[in-house]
């Protein structure tokens, strides 16, 4: 997963770990590049920077209280008991389907290494306690990281595909931007050969997280008055007319000329909210083909220049067309 779902032990704020910048920074990292902070509902955000504001320094509360403005939020009904306060390990693994990693502080972590079942790192369920001062050995963390410069490699199943590098994005989303060379022209080539779409594919997985998103290709796509056109208005219109269209508020498809690709957008990418993702071989991944193996890289949207290059989209347009359910 790209993402970290983690979650703050009611014991954190104890820690003095937190009177340290640079620790304070290390978790604000995390959850800028690779977190999904999830707030139980005995949390209270302004509480808990109250709390820190007595620990940290002036210019650190602010960088937390910008964090909990900007950074991936859950808010929960459900609730879950200091970590210490629980008589064996295994009802801690139990707050897996709440999220993957808890963060204490050392005495607590300390303690529940005492507990009946402890183990480090739960393989099977992902979950994991780690103390503030010690998340460079957080494994999902650790694996975040990895996955998001992993090389997609040749025959890799699709379904693992979507699982390791989009799945958690997807949940965490409102808008998608594809910018891919080849996407419309790969959709028409499946069409007629009777496989199913890369674009199908990935409204069926969109489906499953129950939402609404908005969703923006950029491909080349021919002229308006051209065949290629219209096989894609054709496909797309039945797409809305499909059970697909509860996948999205629209779909807004803007073709453009050869040169924007050679010129501003020879790589392939496809953005959810402000994590952009570059595929070497873009969403041909997602073809009912074998998959080519090709470089992968995630990154915030601030280490990349996608914005200029939607933002010049119209010097090279050819044509657009939005699709409402």
């Amino acid at each position: 997963m790209l993402l970290t779902e983690f979650g703050l032990d009611n014991s954190f704020l104890e820690s003095d770990e937190l009177t340290s910048k640079s620790t304070n920074r290390k978790l604000l990292d995390l959850w800028k590049d690779y977190g999904v902070l999830v707030f139980g509902n005995h949390q209270n955000p302004d509480f808990i920077l109250e709390k820190l504001k007595e620990k940290i320094s002036p210019k650190v509360y602010l960088e937390w209280r910008d964090a909990f403005s900007d950074y991936k939020i859950i808010n929960l009904t459900k609730t879950w008991d200091t970590f210490c306060n629980y008589n064996d390990y295994k009802e801690i693994v139990e707050l897996k389907d709440i999220f993957k990693t808890g963060i204490t502080e050392p005495i607590t972590l300390e303690l529940i290494g005492q507990l009946p079942n402890y183990i480090s790192y739960c393989s099977h369920s992902k979950f994991e306690v780690v103390e503030i001062d010690d998340l460079d050995n957080s494994v999902n963390f650790k694996l975040a990281k990895k996955i998001s410069t992993k090389d997609i490699e040749y025959q890799d199943d699709n379904e693992k595909i979507w699982e390791e590098k989009f799945q958690s994005l997807s949940r965490f989303t409102k808008n998608i931007v594809i910018i891919d060379h080849y996407f419309l022209r790969n959709i028409i080539e499946d069409k007629r050969k009777g496989r199913q779409t890369n674009v199908e594919y990935i409204l069926e997985k969109l489906k499953l997280n129950g939402k609404r998103y908005n969703i923006t290709i950029i491909s080349l796509g021919s002229n308006n008055s051209s065949n290629n056109y219209n096989d894609i208005i054709s496909e797309f219109q039945s797409i809305n007319s499909s059970h697909l269209k509860q996948t999205y508020n629209k779909i807004h498809i803007i073709s453009c000329n050869s040169n924007y690709f050679k010129v501003l957008a020879h790589d392939r990418f496809i953005q959810f909210d402000d994590y952009v993702c570059t595929l070497g071989k873009g969403l041909d991944v997602f073809r009912s083909i074998d998959t080519p193996q090709c470089t992968f890289s995630m990154v915030k949207e601030e280490n990349s220049d996608i914005r200029k290059r939607i933002n010049l989209v119209h010097n090279y347009k050819h044509w657009e067309h939005e699709f409402l359910p």
